[in-house]
């Protein structure tokens, strides 16, 4: 699905840490089992004291942001309970995009495309993490932002 603008998603942003937050945004609460669930990401440098440099979110995915799907007990799935295909491989491109202020940086991935789809029905919330380097001495800020959601069982 291709979303024509994705300043108009109602975002729901992470805590700020050091000036800057992360989004994640779901087309719904509820999916049914095997029905993959679409993540409309974003990242923000909202007002950092300092350049924000990270890996470049659409140039080299596998080490921009970390997604992960955690059970109703707040348990990583472990492999044998989830489905879908994680094909990076490290690409060994350095931190080296600037984040700019103010601007919005959309992400478009899939729990079937990250490989963390739950083969289950239940409740489970995903976990999204940015670590961007900020300012001259590049400190290393990790923000997060959760998603809840529930897998129903197939119709």
């Amino acid at each position: 699905m291709q979303i024509a603008d994705p300043s108009n998603i109602s975002r729901k942003w992470g805590p700020r840490v050091n000036g800057v937050a992360a989004d994640v945004s779901l087309d719904k609460t509820t999916y049914q089992l095997n029905e993959d669930v679409p993540l409309h990401l974003a990242v923000e440098n909202f007002n950092a004291a300092g350049s924000v440099r990270a890996w470049d979110t659409l140039w080299d995915p596998c080490s921009a942001i970390s997604i992960r799907v955690l059970d109703a007990h707040g348990n990583p799935l472990p492999d044998n309970a989830r489905q879908g295909m994680n094909l990076c491989s490290g690409h060994g491109f350095g931190p080296n995009k600037e984040f700019s202020q103010g601007k919005l940086y959309p992400i478009e991935r899939s729990l079937t495309n990250e490989g963390w789809l739950p083969k289950e029905p239940g409740t489970y919330t995903i976990v999204v993490t940015w670590t961007p380097l900020i300012g001259s001495n590049h400190e290393c800020t990790s923000v997060e932002a959760r998603a809840n959601f529930k897998v129903a069982p197939a119709a």
